[in-house]
């Protein structure tokens, strides 16, 4: 399965093709404006978070706006028909700026209840054009079941 972005459309394909020849499976609408939320930033396939033998989706929106230092979703997709499962919002650090939604892929099933979960980024920056301060990145796995963060690796930067 292959995830192609199109205008504010993510395209799902199966195997190797020519992208200006293929028949799309699957046309998703973005649920935000491409030009701000950059919804198909990433797209990654193969897990089946809600059991129904379809694989979904995990698609990465890493410039939404969830309020004005705070960017990024990941919304996870029905293989099936596109509805959205899961919505993950960039959460506020204590830091200035932070984006999530420009990585995110399915993560096998660490919490072994037989749904496959998801992992998303998370970068954030206390900074401004006067004053570089610390900056980090941190890794976040989540239940495909519930849609709540199983666990998160966090690294924070001094400059």
């Amino acid at each position: 399965m292959r995830g192609f972005i199109v205008s504010v459309v993510v395209l799902v394909v199966c195997g190797m093709v020519d992208v200006a020849s293929c028949q799309p499976m699957l046309a998703i609408e973005s649920p935000v404006s491409y030009s701000t939320g950059h919804f198909g930033w990433c797209v990654s396939g193969g897990g089946d978070v809600d059991g129904d033998g379809f694989l979904d989706l995990v698609v990465g929106a890493p410039n939404q706006t969830i309020s004005p230092n705070t960017h990024g979703s990941v919304y996870v997709l029905r293989g099936r028909d596109g509805s959205v499962l899961h919505v993950v919002q960039s959460q506020g650090t204590g830091y200035i700026n932070h984006y999530t939604g420009h990585v995110a892929s399915f993560a096998g099933d660490p919490s072994i209840d037989g749904f496959s979960d998801f992992a998303t980024d998370l970068t954030w920056a206390d900074e401004t054009p006067s004053d570089p301060g610390p900056w980090g990145f941190a890794m976040h796995a989540y239940s495909g079941e519930t849609g709540q963060m199983l666990w998160g690796v966090r690294a924070t930067f001094v400059r």
